[in-house]
């Protein structure tokens, strides 16, 4: 079976089988990690390469709620700072 992400196909199941995926956009980031646990081989197919990094989350210390506490502005810089990576 073939069908767009847009109308993604729940009732066919990937599960062992070679999934072919033709594009790299916004929908195929989000799926192409999932169905690639269940089927046995993922190929994904582009014309140029994404522009897509890891993000660089992590839990803000006792010391950054603190910071953001007591220092005006300090929040408004990190998420600025954030904003630029």
């Amino acid at each position: 079976p073939s069908f767009h992400s847009a109308q993604w196909r729940h009732d066919v199941d990937l599960t062992g089988k070679r999934v072919a995926v033709l594009g790299t956009g916004a929908s195929a980031i989000q799926f192409v990690p999932r169905i690639r646990q269940d089927a046995a081989r993922v190929t994904v197919f582009q014309r140029s390469a994404p522009y897509v990094v890891p993000k660089l989350d992590r839990a803000y210390t006792d010391s950054h709620h603190a910071a953001f506490a007591k220092i005006p502005g300090f929040a408004a810089a990190m998420r600025g700072t954030i904003w630029e990576t």
